[in-house]
């Protein structure tokens, strides 16, 4: 009877033997299956773990790893959206203020009467006085990043002869920025610093100048205010209903491919090259001039 017990005692020991043997590795082959909704991490935790996520590449530009940049990032959308609202927000309500001063007494005042019309002018005064800063903001940091892109060439002269694009039969080369757009920058970046020039000159009266200056500052800032309202019309025409395509280029700073070979062809070109050499990672997105 001992003996019998005994080799079921023994019996017991080995099956449970057997059992941890045989269990531990399928637990902990269950364990270390990856779950892809548990492990996957989150790409704004990835980021912010790191200033930068790198990858390992067998060309030797180690600028092409570097995957993920927070900074880039917020450069872009400071570059294509924030830039772009600034200094447009800025120049409607100058814009529409300005007018006011200018015409508001002889075609507002008589529509709304006159105390909506002074409380109206008050604000837009203001308006008009401090607003004047973002936009010269605007100004200064749209000469710095896009000076290089609208520096007139050959090019422009082809374009111009082709029609610059509206004729059909016709293919008018273009960079970057095609001479049209070249020709709105220029003159927003002059009309732009004789405004504001004329415009502190009267927002801070007889700091610089006398009477006579100030007058000539106020002919000055209402004639080219005005011929500059006309050129931002004629832009946004163009940019909305005289090309198909160019509204979404303004309003997202991207072009597809299609779309930049027949409006931008040459700067198209030098990105695919760029491309190519592995000097830029895929390609980019086209910024027409604001």
């Amino acid at each position: 009877m001992m003996a019998l017990l005994a080799r079921a005692r023994f019996v017991v020991g080995a099956l449970a033997v057997c059992f941890i043997a045989l269990g531990t590795p399928a637990s902990a082959q269950q364990n270390d299956v990856v779950s892809p909704d548990a492990s996957v991490v989150n790409e704004q935790t990835l980021l912010r773990q790191s200033p930068r996520i790198e990858g390992r590449i067998d060309i030797p530009n180690e600028t092409a790893s570097v995957l993920e940049q927070p900074a880039g990032r917020t450069w872009d959308h400071f570059h294509q959206v924030t830039l772009h609202w600034l200094t447009a927000v800025s120049f409607i309500v100058l814009g529409l203020s300005g007018l006011n001063i200018t015409f508001g007494k002889a075609l507002l005042l008589p529509l709304i009467g006159p105390d909506a019309f002074s409380a109206f002018s008050q604000a837009a005064k203001y308006a008009h006085n401090f607003m004047s800063f973002p936009f010269v903001l605007g100004i200064v940091l749209i000469l710095v990043i896009w000076i290089k892109d609208n520096i007139p060439d050959k090019v422009d002269i082809e374009w111009f002869r082709q029609g610059g694009g509206f004729i059909k039969s016709k293919h008018a080369p273009a960079r970057r920025f095609n001479a049209g757009e070249k020709l709105v920058f220029w003159g927003v970046l002059g009309a732009g610093a004789l405004v504001s020039v004329s415009g502190f000159l009267l927002l801070f009266p007889f700091y610089v100048t006398d009477i006579a200056g100030m007058q000539i500052a106020q002919v000055v800032h209402s004639v080219i205010a005005v011929l500059f309202v006309a050129l931002i019309l004629g832009h946004i025409y163009i940019g909305t209903l005289g090309m198909e395509g160019a509204f979404e280029a303004m309003g997202t700073g991207e072009v597809d491919y299609n779309w930049a070979k027949e409006h931008h062809d040459l700067w198209l070109e030098d990105e695919l090259a760029k491309s190519r050499s592995g000097n830029h990672p895929g390609l980019p997105s086209a910024t027409p001039a604001e």
